[in-house]
């Protein structure tokens, strides 16, 4: 599976070792929250969702199928009695 990660690091470069909760806001954000061993700040990443996944696919060059993954997913759907 591909996956594009969300770069994470404190204010003073250090990456979090230990994630302390991850949720939304009101507003449908993605939030992170964890404490910096380094720096010992508390800190909170808020990520548009939308946007997020605009930036995320961009890199990944979209979300376009080879033609033999889509023959191969078609295979597999018409195996669950699925027509696609």
């Amino acid at each position: 599976m591909k996956f594009a990660p969300i770069p994470l690091c404190c204010e003073c470069g250090c990456p979090p070792i230990r994630i302390h909760s991850v949720g939304f806001s009101p507003s449908g954000q993605l939030v992170i929250h964890w404490r910096c061993l380094a720096c010992r700040k508390i800190m909170y990443v808020v990520k548009d969702l939308a946007q997020s996944f605009q930036e995320a696919m961009a890199p990944m060059g979209g979300a376009d199928a080879t033609g033999a993954e889509r023959d191969s997913d078609r295979r597999f759907l018409r195996s669950l009695g699925i027509r696609p």
